[in-house]
């Protein structure tokens, strides 16, 4: 039902839901959880994501990838990049989507020295992939980082990537925010 109430935009019905959850002792699951992360952050609730956050602590559920990318994803949607990068440093592991939700979140968020910096360290462990790229570029056009978003327009066609219309999109648009 959660999720329902989600995927229809419904994100304050869910959250009433899982409200009631909470009174009836029902116990939730990762899926209702990352559902009610998404709910908290599609409506902007950071208060009910960090009370959910405190949940996911208590139950040893900090330890699931999906329970983590939804926690950082609702935390940058909220505007906190700070608990974001909180749970991102505490993950014991990380993924693409991780990486690319901090990424998109720091630029964002109006912190694109931080997301062109998480881009590099990303660099070392991760190829990128076209959601990579649609999130940094914005960084470099709010930077005009002509230099760093052709190094990054290079990369995108060498890999094939500028067939994705995200990728595409934020290219132009970092040309047309460089002044080009």
């Amino acid at each position: 039902m959660i999720a329902g109430y989600v995927r229809e935009g419904l994100s304050d019905k869910a959250i009433e839901l899982f409200c009631e959850m909470e009174k009836d002792d029902v116990i939730p699951d990762v899926y209702t959880i990352t559902s009610i992360l998404h709910a908290c952050a599609c409506s902007g609730s950071l208060e009910k994501g960090k009370d959910i956050h405190k949940y996911v602590r208590e139950h040893d559920m900090d330890s699931s990838l999906f329970v983590c990318n939804s926690l950082m994803d609702m935390y940058a949607k909220c505007g906190s990049m700070e608990d974001a990068d909180s749970v991102f440093s505490h993950m014991p592991m990380k993924d693409i989507v991780s990486w690319n939700t901090m990424i998109g979140g720091y630029s964002k968020n109006c912190l694109p020295n931080k997301a062109l910096e998480l881009f590099s360290d990303m660099q070392r462990k991760f190829k990128p992939d076209s959601m990579t790229l649609a999130n940094v570029l914005p960084a470099c056009a709010s930077l005009a980082a002509l230099d760093r978003g052709q190094e990054i327009h290079g990369y995108l066609l060498r890999h094939g990537y500028f067939l994705d219309q995200y990728a595409a999109n934020a290219l132009v648009d970092m040309y047309v925010k460089c002044g080009c």
